[in-house]
């Protein structure tokens, strides 16, 4: 095999953990959904599967993401991944230049996850936790991550199980809009989040956020500030696109 057919086989093989993220298919489902024919998407699999990366339901004749991936949860839990390591540098900078606490969350389930923080040096600061879990449907950096998802991983998550109601789809229709979101005390009273996506060619990855008080966040600072976050959020996304 040469290396170009090593490397068409990876993209292919990525082509099938990226359909299978969004729900469980059959063969012939995700042949369709990776633009793959029957028996490269069959030849494929049974390689992903041997290594466990896709389990198989012979029963139900299903394909899944397989328990392999545990091990790269894990690494994210523990140690934020490379989505931490690369912006880690980018937060301490924004956080320095803000003065505010600045958080990056992914989502996970039906909640968000806090992978990394820069917590604001001032004496009255707010701030979410490294590991800390919180509602999606609560706060600017929820409904960012709601306003962002892929349609697939969206239903995945179940319109009912997140309580959506039709207020909130407003809100989330209005965050997708204008590209940011923004909350004031719903989570904690007297705070105020800022948060945008961070997102490369496959889709949505992140919500970086600022957390502050809301009277350090008058409209001519949350204006400045918003400009810094998208700033630091493509600047996130082009290091994690090379």
């Amino acid at each position: 095999m040469s290396d170009s057919d090593s490397v068409r086989a990876v993209d292919r093989a990525v082509d099938i953990l990226f359909s299978l993220a969004e729900r469980p298919q059959t063969l012939t489902s995700l042949s369709h959904s990776s633009n793959l024919s029957k028996p490269t998407c069959r030849r494929l699999l049974f390689t992903l599967v041997a290594r466990g990366l896709v389990a198989h339901d012979p029963e139900q004749n299903l394909y899944a993401v397989g328990p392999a991936f545990y091990l790269f949860i894990e690494a994210l839990h523990l140690r934020g991944g490379g989505l931490a390591l690369i912006a880690d540098d980018i937060m301490h900078r924004l956080r320095d230049q803000t003065g505010e606490t600045v958080a990056l969350h992914v989502a996970n389930g039906l909640q968000r996850f806090c992978v990394l923080e820069w917590q604001s040096t001032q004496p009255l600061r707010y701030a979410a936790g490294v590991g800390s879990l919180g509602p999606l449907t609560i706060g600017a950096t929820g409904k960012v991550l709601l306003a962002f998802m892929k349609d697939g991983a969206m239903q995945g998550r179940a319109p009912l199980q997140l309580h959506i109601t039709p207020e909130l789809e407003e809100e989330i229709e209005q965050v997708r809009a204008q590209g940011y979101g923004e909350s004031y005390g719903e989570r904690v009273p007297g705070a105020m989040g800022l948060s945008v996506p961070v997102v490369n060619d496959s889709g949505l990855l992140a919500a970086l956020t600022l957390i502050a008080p809301e009277s350090r966040m008058p409209p001519a600072t949350v204006k400045k500030h918003l400009g810094d976050l998208l700033d630091a959020a493509a600047e996130i996304s082009m290091k994690l696109s090379r």
